[in-house]
């Protein structure tokens, strides 16, 4: 078995800066640039996830609204599916003369029985940004004391090439009794949720005709009771 030993701080999403009133984490079109005209239709800037309950529930019927973060007044509704994902797009009409890098968008959550939750969203133009909000009841308290993350990347041979039919298990040596699998897609990559997972994860990969690999991911910072954190981890077999 081969082990990749990993020390990271897990990033919160894409360019998320969090709660209502936060400033954004970057000023995409800082510099002074100008533009003439306007943004056109065909701006394919994008942001995509899945609402979830504080039982990690995907939630439903969720009302979001959609706004640039310098122009609250003018904005567009959305609502989850029945799998609680989203997808923003066809924001072109939210752009104004300043955004020539991208926009940062801010976002409000609201389902009824949920307390509402705003975030802001840095996204460059024609790009595609990932967020999972978190929504909670009025009288439910947010502990703060596991992670609520998403593990996602790809299984690959030494020579780079994708392996389709493959195997990720993820365990933790801080509690024997969790563990999650995840099968690999025909593309070579794999994506699981976990709730309220340990702060010290191991992720292994065995498929046929390989030797097994195993990393160790270790989750420093303060977790966030109103995000799932996005954690990107590869693993590479051998022979």
């Amino acid at each position: 078995m081969i082990r990749v030993f990993l020390r990271i701080a897990v990033a919160i999403a894409i360019l998320v800066s969090g709660m209502a009133g936060a400033q954004p984490t970057a000023d995409l079109n800082s510099g002074g640039w100008t533009l003439e005209g306007s943004i056109t239709d065909r701006d394919n800037t994008r942001v995509l996830g899945t609402v979830y309950d504080s039982e990690g529930n995907p939630q439903p019927k969720v009302v979001i609204w959609v706004a640039n973060n310098q122009i609250l007044s003018s904005r567009v509704r959305i609502r989850t599916r029945s799998d609680g994902s989203f997808l923003v797009r066809n924001i072109a009409q939210l752009y104004t003369q300043e955004d020539v890098l991208g926009i940062v968008l801010r976002l409000s959550f609201e389902k009824e029985g949920y307390e509402p939750l705003e975030v802001t969203v840095a996204v460059e133009r024609n790009a595609l940004a990932e967020v999972h909000p978190i929504l909670w009841r009025p009288k439910e308290t947010p502990q703060g004391n596991d992670w609520c993350i998403v593990v996602q990347g790809t299984v690959s041979a030494a020579g780079r090439k994708r392996v389709k039919k493959a195997l990720v298990t993820i365990t933790s040596p801080l509690d024997p009794g969790f563990e999650l699998q995840a099968e690999v897609g025909k593309n070579g990559t794999y994506r699981a949720l976990l709730w309220n997972a340990p702060a010290s994860l191991k992720i292994s990969a065995t498929a046929a005709g390989f030797s097994s690999v195993e990393s160790t991911l270790i989750l420093e910072g303060a977790p966030r009771t109103n995000m799932v954190a996005q954690v990107a981890q590869d693993l590479v077999l051998a022979p």
